[in-house]
């Protein structure tokens, strides 16, 4: 960066005595001069009571500006701003009148007492804000009534109106505008037109966007420039510019390109909201409870060393979390049972992070300020956080959690592959956040805290976790900090971050025979419930069965018990350990598989059957778990995307081996088939896999200790963590009901999801006798029409993820940055249009039974988008019930799983009655009725529904 020394003026200058030369000491060199881009990032988290404690404005001005000087002086790219349960109680102690409402109600209104989260996330964002923006990016406000006393933040991208950078930020104007005096004359409301847009840069002139935007951008909107030229014009008239992501000036070249800003409900949002595609690499939790600073850089060094095998990056995304008044512990203990319904921590806070701080262990005050100790932090982390920041390369792409696009009943991870360079990546679940420092409190947390409501606009990053959902933890998260406290000689913990009894340690021969046969088991119980299919009228025949209804039980009572099954089996996983519970649950599946093939009668059949599918269901509860314990973030793309494709093939692959098995043998066969399958599996299983859930293990060794030992006082983090049975189980039990029986946003949801589910058990149920009867074509090469099917539910499931991502990332960049789960809406319109679509295509194609082709384009297209809709209805319900997330998708998996069993045992009356064109058009005109308004309604609603309920984000 040049500066054009001629025309500053009031600038420090110094005489050299000897050689007179003249030196430029108003900047540092450094500040000018970048070296290379930079892909590492530094988050800071921290809660806004530390506002509230504030006297007085003056002093809550003056926080703001200690806070933003420290961002900017250590280069902090993101600060989180979460709510730890303290500012309600300054509140009351300071018997303040100011009444506390929303801020987005009325944005005059609120104030540093009413909302001291907002108050510092406004304050932080008129410093970062370059100056000449500042005027039509924040009207006037209370909160600004002293920020004549902020300091200046004097960042890279705060140029003046005669200094040159390749990069500089802007704001659009109205295309009517000629000239810089024009500007301040703007309205709001206008929109740029044509293919010219024009930006107000800072310059006397405007600059113009070349080339020019896709879609017309709104006045006022702040863009970042992207220059051609290096060197510096001289004349900053007629300058054209390109449009860039904000993270570009400092991923090409270096620059320290500012901070954005992120509100969190709690400590678990700061995870669970995390932008980046594999969530914090790093985390730090600071308290004067933690290890010596000293002793945790020796550390951090030392595992930045021992993990560059293999070229992944180990601190890309490093989370430093800072605690208020109460301590860090306070706020975890605020947010307890957030954090036990994803999944990453109960009462203790030192598992929340890699790494748990005191960065002052001889302080001689009682108590550290939080704005003390983020300059302390910052300015100690900041050598340790340089040095494995070099390490960094690209990350790897990000492992979105999703639920199966095929099945519809497992719950497995997408692969994206995106990459971290894209400019739309760096907002997708927008959270990443650190863990807070209790090193500012002096006092120890001591209030129960109650269940508190959401606030903020939350969006779930990866998906949904759990207590009894274990494989669905955040991959940020799920490598929480085991080593503990120092000072408690009787804590039992990994013996090292590289202890190879850590299963994250594994030699790579044993993760990936855990994988691999942890995959298996996965596909086994998708394939049980659909590989029937082609048998139904063999076994009707055998049993006697002519009711149509109960030859349709015989497939669908399995799903049945999908229903049951992962509310009771999940929790008991995290008592008993995932292995044992997944290895007496295959067992017990194959028993009961094992007696479909021997039933003698119809009540035998389907009570085997429906034993079998409660077997079943906890492999595909718990599996994905035994993945998240195995493999780090940055190693688990691969595994991941063997495990998803289990579920995916599993349906499709199920009927299309059953046609040719009751073909060529006997009905029995099917079952027998499936049972020899999964008994390699199971003993393979016993061989090769252990137990995998760090608490369990530590458990474990906690019991030799003490029998070795003697010391009954010896004990693990995990203990104390209110892990009885009974309230497990109840918890999983009663909320999905509670909730179902309460939110209108997950009736009707669920209702629609129960729909798209039931529907498409329906048609599985039905192809057999479409295939068979009207087409005429045998078993084994009617069950090949199942495979538009599975591709269907396939290509549905890839094209989900991405697109349902970057729709979200556009739309929250049009909102200020901030997200709503309404967002996730769009992707729901195109659903709606398909399955009816799809529908209607299958079923007046089989009525006139055109060529074979036809039908299977309907089912293809149906079952793609039922997979659409059914990830789009998923997603909304995880952000718009962050905290209640696993319940409120727990409440319509019962029901999902219902409709599964339901919808097939009306099928043959209905198409008897009707046939297939009409029979089918029932079904669209349902699938109409259900599916189309309930995108515009919830767009348009949605939030209102939200507020008005004390489980939803944003209420």
């Amino acid at each position: 960066m040049e500066v054009d020394t001629r025309s500053l003026m009031k600038r420090k200058y110094e005489q050299h005595e000897h050689e007179h030369e003249q030196l430029n000491t108003s900047k540092p060199s450094a500040f000018f001069k970048p070296v290379a881009g930079r892909k590492h990032t530094l988050t800071v988290a921290l809660p806004g009571s530390i506002i509230a404690n504030a006297q007085n404005h003056d002093l809550k001005t003056y926080l703001a500006g200690k806070i933003g000087r420290a961002l900017a002086v250590f280069c902090v790219d993101e600060i989180v701003i979460f709510d730890d349960g303290q500012r309600q109680n300054h509140r009351q102690a300071q018997n303040r009148t100011h009444q506390s409402r929303r801020h987005d109600d009325n944005d005059d209104e609120y104030s540093g007492w009413s909302d001291p989260d907002h108050f510092l996330e406004h304050l932080l964002s008129y410093l970062e804000c370059p100056p000449h923006l500042r005027k039509s990016l924040f009207p006037m406000h209370p909160n600004l009534s002293q920020a004549g006393k902020l300091p200046s933040l004097d960042m890279p991208h705060h140029l003046r109106s005669d200094e040159w950078c390749p990069y500089r930020e802007g704001i659009t104007v109205d295309q009517g505008s000629a000239d810089s005096s024009e500007i301040k004359k703007r309205k709001p409301s206008n929109i740029t037109a044509g293919n010219t847009t024009l930006v107000d840069a800072g310059f006397p002139s405007l600059v113009r966007l070349e080339p020019p935007p896709l879609a017309s951008i709104p006045v006022n909107t702040r863009l970042t420039l992207k220059f051609r030229s290096e060197t510096d014009p001289g004349i900053y008239t007629n300058l054209t510019a390109e449009a860039v992501g904000p993270d570009t000036p400092r991923e090409e070249k270096g620059y320290y390109w500012g901070y954005s800003i992120r509100r969190a409900s709690g400590i678990h949002a700061v995870f669970s909201e995390c932008p980046y595609f594999n969530g914090y690499s790093f985390s730090i939790g600071t308290s004067e409870r933690g290890q010596p600073i000293d002793t945790c850089i020796s550390r951090l060094c030392g595992l930045a060393k021992q993990n560059e095998m293999g070229g992944e990056p180990v601190f890309k995304n490093v989370l430093i979390v800072f605690g208020g008044v109460a301590g860090l512990e306070a706020a975890v203990k605020f947010d307890s049972e957030n954090l036990a319904e994803i999944s990453i921590g109960r009462d203790n806070p030192t598992e929340l992070f890699d790494l748990w701080v005191n960065l002052q262990p001889t302080q001689g005050s009682r108590t550290i300020r939080t704005e003390e100790a983020v300059w302390l932090g910052l300015a100690k982390l900041e050598g340790a956080s340089s040095t494995l920041s070099e390490r960094n390369k690209p990350t790897t792409p990000q492992l979105h959690r999703l639920f199966s696009g095929a099945h519809l009943d497992d719950q497995s991870i997408y692969h994206d592959d995106l990459h971290d360079g894209d400019i739309e990546a760096n907002s997708e679940r927008e959270s990443e956040s650190m863990k807070r420092d209790s090193n500012d409190s002096g006092s120890e947390a001591d209030s129960a805290e109650e269940e508190k409501n959401s606030k903020a606009e939350l969006e779930v990053r990866d998906g949904i976790a759990d207590e009894h959902d274990v494989e669905a933890l955040p991959t940020h998260l799920e490598e929480k900090h085991t080593n503990g406290s120092i000072k408690d000689p009787n804590l039992v913990t990994w013996e090292s971050p590289e202890d190879p009894a850590n299963p994250k340690n594994w030699p790579m021969k044993r993760k990936w025979a855990a994988t691999f046969i942890v995959s298996a088991f996965t596909f086994i119980s998708p394939v049980s419930s659909s590989m029937v299919a082609p048998a139904l009228n063999s076994v009707g025949t055998d049993f006697g069965i002519h009711n149509e209804i109960e030859i349709a039980m015989v497939l669908s009572i399995f799903v049945l018990a999908y229903a049951i099954g992962p509310l009771i089996l999940g929790p008991l996983s995290e008592i008993y350990g995932r292995i044992v519970i997944l290895q007496l649950a295959n067992l017990f599946y194959l028993a009961f598989n094992i007696g479909c093939g021997f039933a003698t009668s119809k009540g035998q059949m389907m009570a085997f059957r429906f034993l079998s599918g409660l077997g079943g269901s906890a492999l595909l509860a718990i599996g994905g778990g035994v993945l998240s314990d195995c493999w780090t973030a940055d190693q688990r793309g691969k595994a991941v995307g063997i495990y998803s494709l289990a579920p995916l093939l599993g349906p499709a692959a199920g009927p299309v081996a059953g046609g040719f098995i009751t073909e060529n043998t006997t009905w029995r066969w099917v079952f027998w088939a499936t049972s020899i399958l999964d008994a390699a599996i199971q003993i393979a299983g016993l061989f090769f896999l252990q137990e995998t859930y760090a608490p369990t293990l530590l458990e474990r060794k906690a019991q030799r200790l003490r029998k070795e030992t003697g010391n009954n006082a010896l004990h693990t983090e995990y203990d104390n963590k209110n892990k009885a049975l009974s309230k497990i189980l109840s918890t999983a039990l009663v909320r999905p009901f509670r909730l179902l029986g309460t939110q209108p946003i997950v009736q009707v949801l669920a209702v629609y999801m129960g729909y798209l589910y039931g529907t498409m058990y329906l048609v599985l149920s039905t192809f057999p006798a479409l295939w068979e009867i009207r087409y005429g074509e045998s078993i084994d090469i009617g069950g090949l029409n199942y495979i538009s099917l599975g591709l269907g539910f396939f290509m549905g499931a890839q094209i989900t993820a991405p697109l349902n991502d970057i729709i979200y990332r556009r739309l929250k960049k049009r909102n200020n940055n901030i997200g709503r789960p309404e967002f996730r809406v769009p992707l729901m319109v195109p659903a709606a249009f398909m399955v009816p679509v799809g529908i209607f295509w299958y079923s007046w194609s089989a009525q006139v039974k055109i060529h074979w082709i036809m039908p299977n384009i309907g089912a293809f297209i149906f079952a793609a988008g039922s997979i659409v809709g059914f990830q789009g209805i998923q997603t909304y319900l995880v952000d718009a019930y962050t905290r209640f997330a696993a319940s409120a998708v727990a409440a319509a998996t019962v029901l999902r799983s219902i409709a599964g069993f339901s919808f097939p045992l009306f099928a043959p009356n209905m198409y008897k009655a009707l046939d297939y064109g009409w029979g089918g058009s029932v079904l669209g005109f349902c699938a109409i009725v259900l599916g189309v308004p309930a995108p515009f309604l919830l767009w348009m609603f949605g939030e209102k529904l939200r507020g008005k309920s004390k489980f939803a984000a944003g209420s």
